[in-house]
This record gives structure tokens, C-alpha cells and sequence, in this order.
């Protein structure tokens, strides 16, 4: 007995002195500003408040790691609103027109005498486990309500048995252990230092990381799941520090199959024939028959209900398909149960059946714009009746005006969910092809409607009554790179910095804007402060690299971009610009392994096809060129340089019509952008449009006054109509631009002998010569010229 107290007591010594040895050197190591804050938000030196992007550091490996909204939060003095959840309730594909912000937005539309404020605590990728120590953070900020919308993460998520990021399955009380562990600077930095050690994962891959972590439904380890969703539960709601809004959650159940099914175990050859023939007839009452486990099957024999106005009994197998899907994205029954079961412990808002496919949800589980609007308004009616203000809802039309929703966002997000829905597990779905087609279509429809330059109006205007709205101001710079204009939307990220100094992102997109503003010192500047807020920033690497290029720094531009790939060897940037890079250096077939790595790596990307095909065509090989450009146009639509180089590339094949569509679409896309004017003028000048043609010369002109080449086309032009005086003007300056332009000299030459000045033509033909000693027509005109004389 004396030897087990003795045991008993020095294992409690040594544990007191393990805990105060962790206790001491946490405590040195915040005092000293070592590691990163672990907290959800963090306060800023003037006392207000913000969300910390290194937060999703203590979850995923940080070339994983998704980051929170940006916010600024200032000292309480509304109806304070959290949002709390993963990807559907942060709002992607875009924040900004999430239902948290459609709600903010009702609210101040239908109530301005009452100030209301919500703010966005949700995050890509995370689930319920990530979620409770947020909500710990959030009851700092004293809420007034906290509105819950999680649960599709539940098995691929941190700590689920189809997760691929840090921290597999486990006990609860190991993964709350794992969980407190990360919370700690000495946790953080301990994972920061193995994950140093280790081999780097490739890259964010979205959905498709998870395509070999099929989970069937009858698999015990989702009972762990839903046993810990429920405890978590419980202790985000004790937690939050004020009322709690829980919603269950709602999946695209009519317009998204399966991503993968598995058949009941036990099935024999003869009952799989039997299967197949009966799927082949589309008999799938039968086919379900021999094999109700099988989620493609009951989704088809949903379809096929619903094709009969037989709803009640299609939803039923809608339900059984989600079920069953064994890649577990969507909030499946059993967790929407164990939502509804916590009615009691706070007030339930029942969205699940409210939307479950149609215009609502652009794939599987996130919301169109139309989508959010319904459970923005459904959550407006919970709020007006507790703040006891009593109306209605503001309508879409009133909602899309307050949230300055353009037609430029509606064909950018639609477009960029449609590259995301041509990768896998997407692929993989009943009817992909077609759903894909359809998709394609619209975005082609949406781009006809979409005006970048009214959408950067309608920016502008919002920003007058809302200067502080830093999403906003974040849209509009994004529009102003997207469309040519980097000076002023260096402009814009700069004011962003002003209010959170130290976001990456927005401090590698103005190093981006400043360079291709010219601005490289500027641009150097962000960049390197990007890597000091995060040195295994590939971004930061990867623009320090593009500065050093411009430069002339082959050398530099090399090792930033080979710094880049040791971070993150899938760094599609990183090996897209080392493509670039080489093929200055004159290592085209470098190059373009490069190009290739890159474009496999990123599919929702054109940038790489893009520089392929003009590695392509550097080469003399147009067929391959035009099919790359092709390819660049295809994934990304709205990229304005693969547009010009495509249209350009089919002038030069002869494909007049088509490169008139494209060449005219690159110039919508960015208005601002001087050689897509060019090419367009040139090629309605070969159509004999003259007047059209000058119009593009003298916008490029205007974009970019030393374009030699615009000013000597435009003289040209002037001359075949007989205005010998601009045409005059426009080769003096075209030479002005560029003094040794041989055939700006002789045709100067020519409308100056044409308008009886021998003398000053007889200069300008030898001007040619002596630009060019070769030039025999310029040599002809002067033998003219003298002759004349």
C-alpha cells in the first residue's frame, strides 16, 4: 500500500511539473509574440477586433489551410449576429452574397431606425469539431444571437473517418485533447516544425482529395460520428453566449446524383446480371428490388418518379440517394436527426425542407445567389419576430440592389462553379455530360449580359455609402485587376491594408497589381511583406519571382520559383511562371513541360494553356497553338488574354468570323486593355470598317499613348481616306514612340509628298534608310522624291 501511494504520489509530482513546465513556456512564448494567435479572431493595436487567417494553421497543413472571411469588427453597438458553419454558410463561392450577408442586408433595408450586424464565423472545410472552439471565441464578441448552419463536413472534415487533412478518427475525448494541443503556441509551433520535416502535400486538390475515402452507410464508424456531432452540439450551443438559432441543413437532393455508390454486400453473379439488365431497361423499381443499396439506382428511380409528378414517393429515394452516396459531402439523415433532436436545447429552423435542388444550389451543397435569398428570408422572419419588428422581407430584385449584385458576379461565380463542376468527383455523377452542357450555356448566356464596366459603376456607387465594407472593396479591386486597370485597383488593395495590414491575400494581390502597373519596386514591397506575415507563402514566392523576371533577374526569378515548389511541389503558379521563365531563356521544351505540369495541376485554370499556346506559336506550330487557346477560352471564359491571343491566332489562320467574336469578347472582358483594341482594329480594318477600326486605334492610343504600332495603323487609315494631315500627325507619332520605325518614316515620306512637300519628304524616305539600309521601297520613293525636285 505505501509503495502504490508513493507511486500515485510521484506520478502527480511529475505531472504538476510536466503542467507547469507547458504552463511556463507558453507563457514565454506569447510574451516574447513567438508562433502564430491560434484564436478564431484576434485584436487589432487600436482595439478592434478581426478574424485571423492563420487560424485554419491548427487543423490543416498550411498549403491546406482555407482561410475566415476578412473582417473588421469594432466595438458592439447593434443587434450583433454570428453565422456560424462551414463553406455553404460562409458563401462560397463568394462570401459577399451569403446568407448572412442577404440577411444583414433585409434587416437594414426593412428596419434602418435599428442597426443590425452580422458577422461571418464560418469557414471552408471545417466541421463541427473546428466550429466549437470558434464558437468559444465568438462569446467574446457578445452576440445578441448565433445562428448555426453545419453538418456537411461531419466525415471528410478534421477528424472524420473520411477526412484527408490533419488528425484522422479517433476517440472524442483524444480529438478535444488534439483540439486544446493546437490552441497552444506550443502546439502550433510544434505541428509548424513536423510539418517542416515532412513531405510537403501537393496542394489545395477540392473535392477530388476525398475520391478514395468512400464511406458506405452501414459503416460503424458514422456512428461516432453522429454520437460526436450531437456532443458537439451540446457544447456550441452552451458555449456561443447568447441565443442559438440551429438550423438543419439543405442538400441538392433533385439536381445532384450519387458521387459514388457501392452495391449490398452478398449480391451473387446471377443477382448482378439480373441488376444490370433491369438498370439497362431503366426498369429501377426492379433494379432496386435485387439491390436497394445501390444511390445511383435510387436516385434515377427518384427521377423517373419525379418525371411523374409523383413527388412524395421521389423524394423518399431523392433522400435514400444521399443516403447511400459513399463520398459523404452532403448533411445526410442521420445528422439532420440529430439537429432536430436539439430542439429542446435551443430554437430550430427546419431549412431542410425548404430547398432541395432547382435554382437554389449551384452542385451539391452551395447556394446560388437565389438560394441564400430563401434562407436569408426565412432567418429574417425568426429575427423580426424576436427583435419584435414586425415585416416583410426586401425582395430579390431589392436584395440583388442592396448587396450590389452585378451581372459581372452572376457570370463569374456561375462560370467558375461550372470549371469546378468539370473536374471530379463531379465526372463520376448520372448525367454529367448534360448537366455540364447545360451549364455551359448559361455561362455562355450570362456572358453575353454581363458588363464589366456597368458592374464597376454600380461598385463604385455602393462604395459611397459604404466606404467601410471591406467585401465590397475587395469585389471591386478583384474587377479592377480582372479588367485591366491594375493602377486603380492597386489603389484599392491598399485602402483594404489600411484596415487589416497584415492579410496575406490582399497583400500579394497588390504586389500583383502594383507589378502590372509597372510599379516593381512597389510591387517588391508587398511581396516581401506577404512573406514576413507568412514565410511559406507560395504567392509571395511566386510574385517575388514575377518582380525579379520583370527586372531582368533570371537568376532571382528562378530560385523564388524553385522556393515556391519546395513549399508546395503542385504549386500550379509557381511552375506556370518557371514555364515563363524558361521560355525567355530560350528552353522552349522546358517551357512547355512546364506549361503542362501546370495545366494539369490546376484544370479550372486557363492561364497555363494560355502561355503554352504562345509557346506554341513562337515555335511556327498554329494548329497546336489554336487548340491550346481553345482550351485556355474553354476553362476559363473569362480570361480577357487567352480571348485576345485565340482571336488573334484565328485572324492569322484566315477564321475571320470566329476571331472577330473572340477578339470582341476579349475587349468586353477588359475595356482597359490596349493590344486587344489593337488586334480587333486591325482586323475590322482588313473587313473595310474603317471607321470601327479607327475607333479601337485611337482607344488603344488613349490606353496606351507610345503604342507605335496603333498610331502608325491609324495613319495608315487616315491616308486611304484622304486625311493627309492626321495621317501626318499619326506617323510623327508613331515615330515619336519609337524612332526607328522604318515604315512610319517612309509612309510619312509619302502623305508629305502626296501634299507637295518634296523637301521633308525627301528627308523622311532617308530617315527609312537609315532605319533600315535594306528598305527598297523606301529606297524607290527617295529616287522619286529627288527627282521630282
Amino acid at each position: 500500500m505505501a509503495a502504490w501511494r508513493l507511486w500515485v504520489a510521484g506520478t502527480a509530482v511529475a505531472g504538476a511539473l510536466l503542467l507547469a513546465a507547458l504552463t511556463g513556456a507558453e507563457f514565454i512564448l506569447r510574451a516574447a509574440g513567438a508562433g502564430s494567435p491560434t484564436a478564431f479572431f484576434v485584436e487589432l493595436s487600436d482595439g478592434a477586433v478581426a478574424t485571423n487567417q492563420h487560424f485554419g494553421w491548427r487543423f490543416f497543413p498550411r498549403s491546406l489551410a482555407r482561410t475566415p472571411v476578412p473582417a473588421r469588427i469594432a466595438a458592439k453597438s447593434a443587434y450583433r449576429i454570428v453565422i456560424l458553419g462551414s463553406s455553404a454558410a460562409m458563401g462560397v463561392p463568394e462570401p459577399s452574397f451569403s446568407f448572412g450577408r442577404l440577411l444583414e442586408g433585409m434587416l437594414r433595408f426593412r428596419f434602418p431606425e435599428r442597426r443590425f450586424e452580422v458577422i461571418n464565423a464560418a469557414m471552408t472545410a471545417v466541421n463541427s469539431h473546428v466550429v466549437l472552439p470558434i464558437a468559444r471565441d465568438v462569446a467574446r464578441l457578445n452576440p445578441d444571437l448565433v445562428i448555426v448552419y453545419e453538418g456537411n463536413n461531419e466525415v471528410v472534415g478534421p477528424y472524420g473517418p473520411g477526412s484527408v487533412f490533419r488528425g484522422g478518427q479517433a476517440p472524442l475525448p483524444l480529438i478535444r485533447w488534439s483540439v486544446w494541443w493546437s490552441g497552444l503556441r506550443l502546439g502550433g509551433m510544434s505541428s509548424a516544425a513536423l510539418e517542416a520535416l515532412s513531405t510537403p502535400p501537393e496542394g489545395w486538390g477540392g473535392m477530388s482529395m476525398f475520391l478514395e475515402r468512400r464511406i458506405p452507410r452501414d459503416d460503424l464508424r458514422l456512428d461516432d460520428v453522429v454520437r460526436s456531432f450531437e456532443r458537439n452540439l451540446d457544447d456550441i450551443i452552451a458555449a456561443a453566449g447568447a441565443p442559438v438559432l440551429l438550423c438543419t441543413v439543405a442538400v441538392n437532393l433533385r439536381d445532384c446524383p450519387p458521387f459514388a455508390s457501392q452495391h449490398r454486400a452478398g449480391l451473387t453473379g446471377e443477382d448482378l446480371d439480373r441488376w444490370q439488365e433491369a438498370v439497362d431497361s431503366e426498369d429501377f423499381a426492379a433494379a432496386l428490388a435485387i439491390d436497394d443499396n445501390h444511390a445511383e439506382s435510387q436516385y434515377r428511380h427518384a427521377r423517373a418518379l419525379d418525371e411523374t409528378s409523383r413527388m412524395d414517393e421521389a423524394r423518399k429515394h431523392y433522400v435514400q440517394a444521399r443516403d447511400l452516396d459513399t463520398l459523404r459531402f452532403r448533411t445526410d439523415s442521420r445528422l439532420n436527426d440529430a439537429i432536430r433532436r436539439h430542439a429542446a436545447k435551443a430554437s430550430l429552423v427546419d431549412l431542410e425542407p425548404l430547398l432541395d435542388g432547382g435554382e437554389d444550389f449551384y452542385e451539391h451543397v452551395h447556394f446560388t445567389f437565389h438560394g441564400n435569398y430563401r434562407v436569408a428570408a426565412r432567418l429574417f422572419a425568426e429575427v423580426a419576430q424576436r427583435t419584435g419588428l414586425p415585416g416583410e422581407p426586401p425582395s430579390p430584385d431589392e436584395m440583388r440592389e442592396t448587396t450590389a449584385f452585378t451581372s459581372w458576379d452572376e457570370y463569374r461565380l456561375m462560370a467558375e462553379m461550372a470549371r469546378m463542376m468539370e473536374q471530379p468527383p463531379f465526372t463520376g455523377q448520372f448525367g454529367h455530360g448534360d448537366r455540364v452542357a447545360r451549364m455551359r450555356a448559361r455561362v455562355r448566356d450570362l456572358s453575353l449580359a454581363a458588363d464589366p464596366s456597368g458592374s464597376a459603376k454600380i461598385l463604385e456607387s455602393a462604395l459611397v455609402s459604404r466606404p467601410d465594407d471591406l467585401l465590397l472593396r475587395q469585389r471591386y479591386a478583384e474587377l479592377l485587376d480582372a479588367t485591366g486597370r491594375p493602377d486603380a485597383a492597386a489603389t484599392e488593395w491598399q485602402r483594404l491594408l489600411e484596415q487589416l495590414p497584415n492579410l496575406t491575400y490582399w497583400l500579394t494581390a497588390l504586389g500583383a497589381s502594383s507589378r502590372d502597373a509597372g510599379r516593381l519596386d512597389a510591387a517588391r514591397d508587398a511581396f516581401t511583406q506577404a512573406l514576413r506575415v507568412d514565410n511559406r507563402s507560395v504567392a509571395a514566392h511566386v510574385g517575388l519571382g514575377t518582380v525579379a523576371q520583370k527586372s531582368g533577374d533570371t537568376a532571382a526569378a528562378e530560385r523564388h520559383y524553385r522556393d515556391a515548389l519546395r513549399i508546395q511541389p503542385a504549386a500550379a503558379d509557381a511552375r506556370n511562371n518557371l514555364g515563363l521563365l524558361l521560355l525567355r531563356l530560350g528552353k522552349r521544351e522546358e517551357a512547355l513541360v512546364e506549361f503542362e505540369q501546370a495545366s494539369r495541376l490546376r484544370p479550372d485554370s486557363g492561364e497555363a494553356d494560355n502561355n503554352a499556346g504562345l509557346a506554341l506559336l513562337e515555335a511556327g506550330r498554329i494548329p497546336d497553338a489554336l487548340a491550346r487557346f481553345a482550351e485556355a477560352v474553354r476553362r476559363d471564359p473569362l480570361l480577357a488574354g487567352a480571348r485576345h491571343n485565340y482571336g488573334a491566332t484565328l485572324a492569322r489562320s484566315g477564321r475571320i468570323a470566329e476571331a472577330r467574336l473572340h477578339l470582341a469578347e476579349a475587349v468586353r472582358l477588359a475595356q482597359e486593355n490596349a493590344a486587344a483594341r489593337y488586334s480587333l482594329a486591325s482586323l475590322l480594318a482588313g473587313l473595310g470598317e474603317i471607321e470601327n477600326a479607327i475607333t479601337q486605334y485611337e482607344a488603344a492610343i488613349r490606353l496606351q499613348p507610345t503604342f507605335a504600332e496603333a498610331h502608325y495603323d491609324l495613319g495608315l487609315l487616315r491616308a486611304s481616306q484622304g486625311k493627309l494631315s492626321e495621317a501626318i500627325v499619326a506617323y510623327e507619332q508613331a515615330l515619336a514612340a519609337r524612332p526607328e520605325y522604318a515604315e512610319a518614316w517612309n509612309n510619312l515620306g509619302v502623305a508629305q509628298a502626296r501634299l507637295g512637300r518634296i523637301a521633308d519628304a525627301t528627308a523622311s524616305f532617308r530617315k527609312a534608310l537609315e532605319a533600315r539600309p535594306s528598305y527598297a521601297e523606301a529606297a524607290a520613293n527617295l529616287r522619286s522624291a529627288e527627282a521630282s525636285r
